[in-house]
């Protein structure tokens, strides 16, 4: 069993990418170790370029859906905080509750 984070960075982690089983890969050897030398740094490389790539979708996602509601004229002010409020809560992964205390 092999586990490792998918991260951006040391503190962003969108999740984790675990391999359960490698019965059914061949080995050249009988008594070569599985898995063999090199997979790990592999699997933790590609786990990172996830991580990456889901907190980018994220965020991107977050702006784009608050850049597309302030074209909308019927809009308050009051949408357009709570929707900035949505987006930072979004992207800020430890958060839980956001306030704005001056505008």
């Amino acid at each position: 069993f092999v586990c490792t984070p998918m991260s951006r960075g040391k503190a962003t982690v969108r999740g984790v990418l675990g391999i359960d089983s490698f019965e059914s890969v061949g080995s050249g050897r009988d008594d070569e170790d599985v898995p063999e030398e090199g997979v790990v740094e592999v699997l933790q490389q590609a786990s990172a370029m996830l991580g990456t790539m889901m907190d980018q979708k994220v965020k991107h996602d977050s702006l784009r859906k608050l850049d597309e509601a302030t074209n909308d004229p019927a809009l308050t002010v009051e949408d357009v905080y709570s929707l900035g409020l949505q987006a930072l809560q979004h992207n800020i992964l430890f958060a839980q509750k956001l306030e704005v205390w001056q505008l």
